[in-house]
């Protein structure tokens, strides 16, 4: 059956829109396909800052929801802690990333339907229990410490039915099935797992329907146990397959996957008419690679979300004083592109003039002051730069390397101790970041806390695992290592103790 069916004339009064054409073939259009693709969203609600949000899917969705946070809407994301426990960091991330539409699914039921989590999913190593619903990169743990996480977990989805806005990203179409349970995991079970019982699960390469009947499942969950207002929008993650298991080329597994997970929800939407389709996808996929990836070519860049979430915001966000002042970025993020493409052709005064406009222009976007001022410091206008990265800080800098680069100012102005108390705020908010640690550790070094500089040092070795890494802690444990003269004289000195005692 065809997803849409028109009149000759309706379809004709269609295809007169400017957005309808490629943008190469349309005067004025081709803003919106480089060096950042822009689709056209065609929105069907609006949500303000006051309106509940709910946000699922994979590491995709994470991005989105921190940029709303950020924004101050009221996203569930801000109310979720793991349970503590003592001696383990826990990412968040790890417990809430759900990537195939029926392990969401799975979750709302016993959260909202309050149907039963079957024991069946913890699952005893030798190293202690794990639930195989969550990520496999949470670390196994006591039976009741996995039991806490569940409950944590569950706790959290049950907001899902509070929210009038549900924001989903689907990401995988290659699942796992549990044949014990009769349902999906989240993730690939753990080698002992497959072990123990080798007839127990099967992978599944789910086709374009099996997916729609997983979002259904998502639909009627929400509509019988969900806020009677609630409106979903739905996106397919940009976010590629990192291995395939069907043996094929990766690049053709990717291929199929994400055309299998776009056309399922273009069926889903066009079926309800409280569901709309935003296209960061094609965004992000359309789009400039230098623009919208990182160097491993499989996590999109903080600047290509950060656009995304102001277009999302743009056409369906209401018309609030906040919305204004975030929409604001649109523009300075082309202040940005300018400036680089001056660097490009070596007009550095050029550069400085567009930085400078866009950290005007956007004074309360953490992204753009941050890059504006990492220039600045190049430029080696210190003061200036010092003032657009503590601006940055004040909002969400911190998310984006803000005190790291903070504390490289410091240290270049020769500001030694507020660098490393910067530095510290680095290192806690990103404590396996090799950049991080490498300059802590170059920065302990300079003030003499050669314990702090080694102890970071062995920390980024551990994560680089280079010949200057080893170098540099033989180094520091020469230091630390007292000589012959310093061990007698400290013998010396605890014998003429002895002796006047």
């Amino acid at each position: 059956m065809p997803l849409l069916v028109l009149s000759a004339r309706e379809a004709y009064r269609r295809a007169a829109a400017d957005h309808a054409r490629w943008p190469g073939r349309t005067p004025g259009q081709m803003g919106r396909l480089r060096p950042v693709a822009q689709p056209a969203a065609s929105p069907s609600f609006r949500f303000g800052p006051g309106d509940p949000v709910f946000t699922i899917g994979s590491c995709f969705a994470r991005n989105i929801e921190k940029q709303l946070v950020l924004e101050g809407y009221d996203v569930a994301y801000k109310r979720f802690r793991p349970p503590p426990e003592p001696g383990v960091r826990i990412d968040p991330d790890l417990m809430l990333n759900r990537y195939v539409p029926q392990s969401m699914a799975n979750e709302l039921a016993w959260a909202l339907a309050d149907e039963d989590f079957p024991e069946a999913f913890y699952f005893e190593e030798p190293d202690g229990w794990r639930d195989l619903q969550l990520h496999m990169g949470a670390p196994p743990a006591p039976l009741e410490t996995i039991r806490a996480r569940r409950r944590a977990l569950t706790d959290y989805m049950r907001l899902a039915g509070q929210a009038k806005v549900f924001v989903m990203t689907v990401g995988l179409a290659e699942a796992w099935f549990d044949r014990t349970t009769g349902l999906y995991l989240n993730t690939a079970p753990p080698a002992s797992a497959r072990s123990r019982f080798k007839e127990r699960f099967e992978f599944h390469l789910l086709g374009p329907d099996e997916i729609a009947a997983g979002l259904e499942r998502i639909h009627d969950l929400l509509e019988r146990h969900g806020h009677p207002e609630v409106r979903i929008l739905a996106t397919v993650s940009p976010v590629p397959l990192n291995t395939t298991f069907t043996g094929e080329d990766i690049l053709l597994a990717n291929t199929y996957m994400k055309s299998a997970l776009r056309t399922a929800i273009e069926a889903f939407a066009r079926a309800h008419p409280r569901v709309d389709y935003f296209p960061s996808y094609e965004s992000v996929t359309l789009s400039d690679h230098r623009r919208a990836w990182k160097d491993d070519q499989a996590h999109v860049t903080d600047e290509i979300v950060r656009r995304n979430v102001l277009q999302m915001l743009d056409a369906y966000g209401e018309p609030t004083p906040q919305r204004g002042r975030a929409l604001a970025g649109l523009g300075a993020y082309d202040q940005l592109q300018a400036a680089r493409e001056a660097l490009a052709w070596d007009r550095r005064d050029k550069a400085l003039e567009y930085y400078r406009a866009a950290a005007a222009d956007a004074p309360e976007d953490a992204l753009v002051l941050i890059e504006a001022g990492r220039f600045l410091m190049q430029e080696r206008r210190l003061q200036e730069a010092q003032r657009l990265l503590e601006a940055s800080l004040r909002h969400g800098g911190e998310h984006y390397g803000g005190w790291y680069w903070l504390s490289r100012i410091h240290y270049r102005r020769g500001r030694h101790r507020s660098a490393w108390t910067a530095a510290q705020e680095a290192r806690r908010l990103e404590p396996e970041s090799s950049p991080v640690l490498n300059f802590c550790a170059e920065l302990a070094s300079r003030l003499g806390m050669n314990e702090e500089a080694l102890a970071c040092a062995e920390e980024h070795a551990r994560l680089e695992g280079s010949a200057a890494s080893q170098t540099r802690i033989e180094r520091l444990r020469a230091r630390l290592r007292p000589s012959i003269a310093g061990r007698i004289r400290a013998w010396a000195r605890a014998a003429m103790a002895k002796a006047a005692t």
